[in-house]
């Protein structure tokens, strides 16, 4: 509905390097504005906090078009996705950011900044993509199958979450391949640091056949 009006704000400010597109951020392929070292974009946004995760997903999938992305997050969101192994908010998104990125707070926003005045206050946060991953994985799309599914069940053990996921093994070669990873089968997905997802999905997909 303010389309129109910053199309106006423009115009009337002789604004003539300034594109304005109209489109879900979930749907945009950000490789079609920017890419190479030279080109990658910052991404700047007041995200709807209900569609968080699946932006950030995204950003994490097409980060060679993306150097940072400066966002305002729900408080208790931008607290989950900096947490570390071994607490109960390290989950899925932590793992894949920690695989590639740095998170940075930069402010605190709390609700009475805002008209009308939400429930929960807020964070403007910044994840800076790494150029460079020192250990990364053979595949990352199936790391990040891994994660996703060790993560799915994480009151389960390593063992007993693999077996029972998309990755279609069974109890037995989840704990040989844990086990050759050098991850206790009994171990849990929030105790297991980047290093050792990338160990145990590059032995994985040694271990399964090609599709």
């Amino acid at each position: 509905r303010i389309m129109g009006l910053l199309k106006t704000e423009l115009a009337v400010k002789h604004l003539e390097n300034v594109t304005v597109l109209q489109a879900d951020a979930l749907a945009l392929n950000f490789s079609d504005y920017g890419g190479g070292r030279e080109r990658r974009l910052v991404v700047m946004g007041n995200l709807p906090y209900n569609i968080s995760s699946p932006v950030i997903v995204k950003l994490i999938r097409e980060r060679a078009a993306v150097s940072r992305a400066v966002l305002m997050l729900q408080e208790e969101f931008a607290q989950r996705i900096a947490a570390e192994p071994g607490g109960r908010s390290y989950g899925r998104l932590p793992a894949m950011l920690n695989y590639c990125a740095d998170i940075v707070s930069l402010s605190a926003v709390k609700a009475s900044h805002f008209f009308p005045v939400p429930k929960v206050d807020s964070r403007v946060v910044e994840i800076r993509f790494k150029s460079r991953i020192p250990r990364p994985a053979v595949d990352e799309a199936f790391l990040f199958n891994v994660i996703r599914a060790a993560f799915s069940k994480r009151r389960k053990t390593l063992k007993n979450a693999l077996a029972g996921s998309e990755l279609a093994i069974d109890g037995p070669r989840a704990a040989d391949v844990l086990e050759s990873s050098g991850i206790d089968p009994v171990r849990r997905a929030e105790t297991l640091s980047v290093d050792e997802f990338v160990r145990l999905s590059n032995n994985l997909r040694e271990m399964l056949p090609d599709d």
